[in-house]
């Protein structure tokens, strides 16, 4: 019967030292026989131990991977993550003053406290099988998912989505019509559907819209009701510009994924998870290291 372990380490590491365990990660990856790279159009390419560990996050990752402790079947690896903590300073003052050690036996202890104690992180959790995100520009989608990381990966086809902007809904109906000139449009909303988005997307306009000064009974625009409406509208687009969330990957690999492709934390850590589980599942080589 196999067990899962989760093990949480604090490493504390001397600036001066930085690039010589990095050099010594790559000399780790290039004698396991290194990894490959997919291009854009699908063929791939040795990846160099240069580009595949850029900083002290992939060496150190690295060299856990290749420990020989690792070799075999007795334990498997499954998933590694590695960041700089902000609390680092912490355990760097201590060490000046304290045996390893101490350090060593309280830092994990109080990072598996945070952890349990503390989760922050329910992209995971089944929410619902529809989800509405409504974009800073005024636009809304909607998309089918099991989980809001599904959801905002699914997402970031059109662009990089934060979590707060997406909102699990119970369903969702629309009708569509074709027109003459061979054009797809929206007919209309299902009552329900419509409510969802008048209440998450614009609820200001909706309150001009229902506003005694903009229309008469008979829905025909009162004086001076066109231009709040028109003003209403530019407030929608706009109103969240200036106060749109931030969030920030988890691992540094991560906020290079997501520097250089524009897309969100949730996606990024998903990149970066699926590709370590990709390194860690592949066919082993001769020497017991994933090819």
């Amino acid at each position: 019967m196999k067990k899962l372990y989760k093990v949480e380490i604090t490493l504390v590491v001397d600036d001066a030292r930085l690039e010589a365990i990095i050099e010594r990660a790559r000399d780790s990856y290039t004698q396991a026989g290194g990894g490959w790279d997919v291009e854009d159009d699908g063929s791939e390419r040795a990846m160099p131990a240069e580009e595949a560990i850029e900083s002290i996050d992939d060496a150190l990752m690295e060299l856990v991977h290749t420990h020989p402790a690792f070799d075999g079947e007795d334990i498997q690896l499954i998933e590694m993550t590695c960041d700089t903590e902000e609390s680092a300073k912490e355990f760097v003052e201590a060490s000046d003053n304290a045996p390893p050690e101490s350090v060593l036996s309280r830092a994990p202890h109080d990072s598996a406290q945070a952890h349990i104690e503390e989760p922050t992180d329910n992209l995971d959790d089944y929410e619902s099988d529809v989800y509405l995100c409504r974009w800073p520009n005024g636009e809304f989608s909607v998309v089918t998912a099991s989980t809001r990381r599904e959801a905002i990966i699914a997402l970031d086809e059109w662009a990089g989505a934060h979590p707060s902007q997406v909102h699990p809904i119970g369903s969702f109906m629309a009708d569509f019509r074709l027109t003459n000139e061979g054009e797809i449009v929206l007919n209309q909303f299902s009552e329900a559907a419509g409510e969802v988005i008048w209440d998450l997307c614009y609820p200001d306009l909706r309150d001009v819209l229902g506003s005694d000064d903009v229309t008469d009974m008979g829905g025909n625009f009162k004086l001076g009701g066109r231009e709040r409406v028109a003003k209403a509208v530019e407030n929608e687009r706009t109103r969240l510009w200036d106060s749109q969330p931030t969030d920030t990957p988890s691992t540094e690999l991560g906020k290079r994924i997501a520097e250089r492709l524009g897309t969100s934390a949730a996606v990024a850590d998903h990149y970066v998870q699926e590709n370590a589980k990709r390194i860690l599942e592949s066919d082993q080589g001769e020497d017991g290291k994933p090819n």
